[in-house]
């Protein structure tokens, strides 16, 4: 079991092992920013990715987002994570490590690069960040000291370990699609033409064992065709917009009617219980004043119905008399 462990182990004990791959050195000013792209095996998709600083593996200590100035980025889909600085310091600059995480006894799969944080750096690019269509062009402008005036400079697909061109190696070839262009000046140019989404993602420029990495996205059009042969564009980057539903005039004259009737119910509602409430107190005399006489015609009644004796008529009489 020891014996088919150790080729693993030897190859992990490889800085990198064909399994990570990044930049070797990168240079940067301060107050600037770089992101730093670190490609890795497809197998290492789900496991754990981190960076970590130090001149040693064995003294190296994780790198922490901090304050929004320093963040770390796993993207599994491109199979890359990433690196980024805003506002560089001088203090940023050494070595740091690109890891995957291993489980068991087996050590974590690494590779390391240079960061460099000088006002003089030998190799940048103008921007970082660029966009351009499907099947368009995208120019890159890589600048480079007096100390790399002479170096070779070569263009790279992050990723690919094969895929370095230079401007010699891009003339034999004859691709048209690539141009590199280096008078020497300060100035190495890259124009791709024809671009196809498959080619979006992480290059660099390379001389001498420095890299400056740029990402360039591209973006898809869709083509709409209508009656009149007119062909609309739309990017397919930019999100579409909800449609908005507009009231239309027979919506709004339905909404002015059922106002306009729950008005009018609450005013009749409201007449309705004002009369009811002033009618009550009447209603309320009418129907003692009627029981009142209720009661005198009953007392009347009786006195009808009552059997006088003799003695009562003729007391009343003698009373009358007198």
């Amino acid at each position: 079991m020891a014996v088919l462990l150790l080729p693993v182990l030897i190859l992990q004990a490889i800085s990198g092992c064909a399994c990570l791959w990044t930049v070797e050195k990168v240079t940067a000013k301060p107050g600037g920013s770089i992101t730093i792209p670190c490609h890795y095996n497809w197998r290492f998709r789900e496991q754990e990715k981190y960076w970590c600083r130090g001149r040693m593996w064995y003294m190296c200590v994780r790198v922490r987002e901090w304050a929004g100035r320093v963040s770390v980025m796993d993207n599994p889909d491109k199979l890359v994570t990433t690196l980024m600085f805003s506002e560089l310091q001088v203090r940023d600059a050494g070595r740091y490590w690109c890891a995957v995480k291993n489980g068991g006894l087996m050590s974590d799969i690494r590779t390391s690069m240079e960061l460099q944080v000088t006002d003089d750096p030998d190799l940048w690019v103008s921007r970082a960040l660029l966009s351009a269509p499907e099947g368009g062009i995208v120019h890159v402008q890589c600048l480079y000291s007096d100390r790399l005036k002479k170096v070779e400079k070569k263009w790279c697909r992050g990723g690919d370990l094969h895929s370095c061109q230079s401007q010699h190696s891009a003339q034999i070839s004859q691709n048209a699609q690539l141009q590199l262009s280096d008078e020497g000046q300060g100035l190495f140019s890259v124009a791709r033409a024809g671009l196809r989404t498959d080619e979006a993602g992480w290059y660099w420029c390379s001389a001498a064992g420095v890299q400056a990495p740029v990402h360039i996205c591209i973006t898809t059009t869709h083509n709409y065709t209508l009656q009149n042969d007119t062909v609309l564009e739309y990017p397919s980057s930019t999100p579409e917009s909800p449609p908005i539903a507009t009231p239309t005039t027979s919506h709004r004259w339905s909404v002015c009617v059922i106002v306009l009737l729950a008005a009018v119910m609450s005013v009749l509602v409201g007449a309705v219980c004002w009369r009811w409430r002033t009618h009550q107190p009447e209603v309320q005399v009418r129907e003692r004043w009627t029981e009142s006489a209720e009661l005198s015609v009953t007392d009347d009644a009786e006195l009808l119905d009552r059997d006088w004796s003799r003695a009562a008529v003729l007391q009343l009489q003698e009373e009358s008399n007198s």
